[in-house]
């Protein structure tokens, strides 16, 4: 572990962009499939159940997600901020424990009270009966959950891979198994979903807990846990409202639209969650980024490399989603949910806007004042509710998602302001909002011109495609990055040329 931070502190801008790229790819990679494994069963529940019962699974399945990180209490990341500031392993060990134990305690109270209290939560959140038993299900995971998320980021903290990769890849493929072995075996009811992943959360929690057991010892007072807290509770109220935007569109639908267009809106949803499998790479190998060198001299500018480059490869992503829309809802879904091509471009903007205020933010973590940070998303959240009870009704599932992405646009616009206020961190903003928006305008003309045949499609897109790069090419790399690509692209062909002339 030492290693490592003394060779990103040491390292060039180069070195530690590799750093970066590395270990996004592996923790956050690996914590990104954890996160979003259950996208990979979506072609199994479309085929499975009714459109109705994909529906009442998808509005379930963000319960977990949004009272998770309130059990965290934010302490997840005051654990890792206070971790580095000592290398005393007594006062690691006590962090860690008091942090755990209080985390576990509150995630035990809270799953006893909603599953004592299921049917008075379900009836006033989403006046649906029927989603009692699962929500009772979903309940009682919690405290497990939460032990898998404390004890995953401890291991990504600390460095230790191999273990990491078990609580994520092989966790993923039990699950799989206890999902699939209960609807063949036992019952095809939306139910078993939530019951194997109960019983594969609890097996994982107790081996996260065997593999951070040198970090753990006997409480023996609890004069760490206040200081965190304090610094932790704000991180938790970005949180939960972090989760919450993402969970409004769906609470407000299942109230107000049918079930049948809310599995149109989710199957969009989990196709442009896909671009989640790399930004949730980048958000996990991030923070460690970050926090080693930001005292460095030459910081800013590293990062804001990595904000051009991140938000070129975001944007790439979401302009293939948007030109393969039809055929990959094909393959998640079948030829009823075409419909959800429509939701793609607002939802998939929405994340890649999230991610560019993952960078140009940071300033706000760095000085230590996350309440402003709490204060963002809380406006941003604001926003976002605003905007969806204004447009559901009469745009239905594109007004929901439309109201998620300028919710997203206000909450960057804000913690960019924030940030540049309290920390003197710039970045190339002009050539970064120069492309995103670029990029939307590229895709809603991409999906207003209909191809009526194979031909005509390959004709969109090839055109689509090249005014693409064409616009990365003039607004988001600079003269000298321009001229070592045109460099290496010319050495390339000179080679090509030597080869056949041979």
């Amino acid at each position: 572990m030492i290693k490592d931070i003394e060779r990103l502190r040491s390292g060039t801008i180069k070195s530690r962009l590799a750093f970066l790229l590395r270990d996004s790819a592996f923790y956050g990679g690996l914590d990104a499939f954890a996160t979003m494994a259950n996208i990979f069963l979506v072609p199994i529940y479309t085929r499975m159940f009714s459109k109705s019962e994909f529906g009442s699974y998808d509005a379930l399945s963000v319960i977990s997600g949004v009272i998770v990180p309130f059990l965290l209490m934010g302490l997840d990341s005051a654990v890792a901020r206070y971790f580095y500031e000592t290398e005393d392993i007594s006062e690691r060990r006590a962090l860690v424990t008091q942090s755990l134990a209080f985390q576990f305690a509150l995630s035990v109270l809270i799953a006893v009270v909603l599953t004592l209290f299921a049917d008075e939560v379900v009836g006033w959140v989403f006046s649906q009966p029927t989603f009692t038993p699962s929500f009772r299900i979903i309940t009682l995971s919690l405290p497990f959950i939460t032990l898998c998320r404390i004890t995953r980021g401890l291991l990504k903290w600390t460095f230790q891979r191999r273990r990491f990769m078990v609580m994520t890849l092989v966790s993923v493929l039990v699950q799989f198994c206890c999902i699939l072995g209960y609807l063949l075996l036992v019952e095809r009811s939306i139910i078993g979903i939530f019951y194997g992943q109960l019983i594969s959360t609890m097996v994982f929690a107790g081996l996260g807990c065997w593999y951070c057991r040198n970090f753990l010892g006997r409480i023996r007072g609890w004069g760490y846990l206040t200081r965190l807290l304090t610094f932790g509770y704000p991180y938790m109220l970005i949180a939960v409202a972090g989760a919450l935007i993402p969970a409004i569109d769906r609470l407000f639908m299942v109230n107000i639209v049918t079930l049948e267009v809310m599995a149109l809106y989710a199957l969009g949803k989990k196709l442009t969650s896909l671009m989640n499998l790399p930004f949730h790479g980048f958000q996990v190998a991030w923070g460690p980024f970050v926090f080693s060198l930001y005292k460095e001299t030459n910081a800013t500018e590293t990062y804001d490399r990595v904000l051009r480059l991140f938000t070129m490869l975001m944007l790439t992503i979401s302009f293939a989603l948007v030109i393969f829309a039809d055929p990959l809802i094909c393959v998640f879904g079948t030829s009823q949910y075409l419909e959800s091509r429509f939701v793609i471009i607002p939802l998939s903007m929405a994340i890649v806007v999230d991610g560019i205020s993952w960078i140009t933010g940071v300033g706000v973590d760095l000085s230590k004042k996350s309440y402003l940070s709490s204060l963002n998303y809380l406006l941003g959240l604001s926003i976002t509710v605003l905007a969806v009870w204004l447009l559901v009704k009469p745009a239905g599932m594109v007004g929901v998602a439309s109201g998620v992405l300028l919710g997203r646009c206000v909450q960057t616009c804000l913690k960019t302001y924030f940030a540049y206020k309290v920390w003197p961190n710039r970045y190339s903003l002009d050539k970064v909002v120069g492309v995103t928006f670029g990029t939307l305008m590229l895709e809603v003309m991409y999906q207003l011109v209909p191809a009526a045949g194979f031909m005509q499609f390959v004709l969109r897109a090839g055109g689509a495609m090249l005014f693409y790069g064409l616009l990365v090419w003039t607004v988001s790399l600079n003269t000298r990055e321009r001229a070592l690509v045109s460099g290496l692209l010319r050495r390339k062909l000179q080679l090509w040329l030597a080869r056949k002339t041979r």
